[in-house]
């Protein structure tokens, strides 16, 4: 969640879902390239001891060791609150356990798995460094083997979604009991330690997204895997699958995604306005950040310029067909920006209203350094937020005022509002979820979010000097705007939960216009 755009606070989706990843045709650069096809054990990647190490390869004992004291040393003033969740000892021994592998050289896939091992004890989402993933995306674009499906957690086990391939014997729909003899709830309980997350249904939601990444960090690269495995009409069966696919056979299968969305599955990473009849009026805002080719202005991270013309041409349109009743689809979002969503919550809200009811930040030298260039105009959000970061010693928190945003006066939308959640809707997107619950704005529908609205957010970087590895933190300690303290996800007021264990996104929001309908 944003609180402005100079500040590049966390807007990211907690991790890439690995579909998206893969089948993108482009792809920004990876922070850290895969050097090696490698076998694996339950905490590390190792390359085989025939590939030699260089200094493009690997990373020396000494520069490791430098940049994990000082990560632990330097954390606890950096994130807004390091001991949340776990005290001071376990990041003690989570750090002993990451120095005891530094005693050689290690490739660098190695160690950004073991960075992420120690960030990721303190179960603190947006902690993290994203070279883990980077680096398993460019292994698999370089022609690594990945097993060929992806999963969702359900009760007795994972059920496999329409992206496995090769395989006719584990059609779609069909629930993975156990792998290689461990059951499947067993092996999405140790990828608990490289997911940051703020709770285990967070990481359970992370892990279905990417469960090809997940097990390949897990596993290292396989050849099969024996499965068990409940069909779609009830038998169980055993057999080995082949787990050599590779992104070209991935890409190859893209066909059948594009089917899906034929059927009416929707492309979440898209903006959209229609009207399915009776006067709804349907939204799917997308991100709330620029999308790719979205122009923006030169040196920004966010800049709202095309989501405003798009919400006013959509919200024109809405009010040409008189419609009585919005949908906004929050499902599948990464979040954003508040530069983003404040302008799509002023065109249904009734009220002046504030993202949060309770906003602090941790001042930084990174920070510090972030605003030192910037002019605010007087008066604003982001003026009063870099006088209070310069006025604030390093370590330390300050409280922002949050300024209430008023109602739009025109170009909005004054009838039923009602928006659509699930288990996928992130960061930004959940705290909109929240604004328009917590301040009566909208009826919420779907199943219970996992990302929460009252959370550790504003994500900071720090490029660690010794070698160069990128270790992302929580800055901040957002309270959702109902003023609810502890860490809590978004329940819907009306939950479609038979709907969203059918698996299929059109099931739910066919379920969500049938409700707004029967409501009349």
């Amino acid at each position: 969640m944003e609180a402005g755009p100079f500040l590049q606070q966390g807007a990211k989706m907690r991790i890439i879902p690995f579909a998206a990843a893969l089948l993108a045709a482009t792809a920004s650069p990876p922070l850290a390239a895969a050097t090696t096809s490698a076998t694996t054990s339950a905490t590390t990647i190792a390359t085989p001891a025939t590939t030699p190490c260089t200094p493009a390869t690997c990373y020396a004992a000494g520069a490791l060791r430098k940049d994990l004291l000082r990560l632990h040393r330097k954390l606890p003033k950096l994130v807004h609150n390091l001991y949340a969740h776990v005290d001071a000892d376990a990041m003690d021994a989570a750090y002993r356990e990451a120095l005891a592998s530094m005693v050689t050289d290690l490739p660098k896939p190695q160690a950004h798995l073991l960075f992420q091992r120690y960030l990721t004890t303190a179960r603190i989402g947006h902690l993290e460094t994203d070279a883990v993933v980077a680096d398993v995306i460019a292994h698999f674009r370089s022609g690594g083997r990945l097993v060929p499906f992806n999963v969702r957690v359900v009760r007795n086990g994972l059920e496999t979604s329409r992206f496995a391939v090769g395989d006719d014997r584990l059609p779609d729909g069909s629930i993975i009991t156990s792998i290689n003899g461990e059951p499947s709830h067993d092996v999405i309980e140790r990828v608990d330690r490289i997911i940051a997350a703020d709770s285990w249904a967070m990481v359970e939601a992370i892990a279905e997204q990417g469960f090809p990444i997940y097990y390949y960090l897990l596993e290292g690269e396989v050849d099969s895997v024996d499965l068990d495995v409940i069909l779609p009409d009830g038998s169980a069966t055993s057999f080995t699958l082949d787990a050599g696919a590779t992104l070209r056979r991935m890409e190859q299968h893209a066909p059948g995604e594009a089917a899906a969305r034929e059927e009416g599955e929707a492309d979440f990473s898209t903006r959209e306005i229609a009207f399915p009849g009776d006067g709804i009026a349907y939204l799917r805002p997308g991100p709330f950040h620029n999308l790719e080719g979205e122009a923006k202005a030169e040196g920004v991270q966010y800049d709202p310029a095309a989501f405003e013309a798009f919400l006013t041409d959509a919200f024109d349109r809405i009010a040409a067909a008189d419609a009585s009743d919005l949908l906004i689809d929050l499902r599948d979002n990464p979040g954003g920006d508040n530069s983003f969503s404040d302008l799509l919550v002023a065109r249904v809200a009734d009220k002046p209203f504030s993202w949060a009811s309770r906003f602090e930040v941790r001042a930084s030298a990174a920070g510090k350094e972030r605003v030192a260039d910037t002019t605010p105009e007087p008066g604003t959000l982001e003026a009063q937020m870099k006088a209070l970061e310069d006025q604030t010693a390093n370590g330390a928190i300050y409280t922002v005022r949050l300024p209430k945003v008023a109602p739009r006066p025109d170009n909005r939308f004054d009838g039923r509002v009602w928006s659509l959640v699930d288990r996928h809707s992130y960061s930004n997107a959940v705290v909109v979820a929240a604004t328009l619950k917590d301040h009566g704005f909208a009826t919420i529908l779907g199943e219970d979010t996992r990302d929460v609205a009252t959370t550790y957010g504003s994500a900071e970087q720090w490029t660690l000097p010794e070698t160069g590895i990128v270790v992302t933190y929580p800055k901040s300690y957002i309270v959702r705007p109902g003023g609810t303290a502890f860490e809590d996800h978004v329940e819907p007021d009306v939950t479609l939960d038979e709907a969203a264990n059918a698996r299929s996104e059109r099931a739910m929001l066919d379920a969500a216009l049938a409700h707004i309908r029967a409501q009349r």
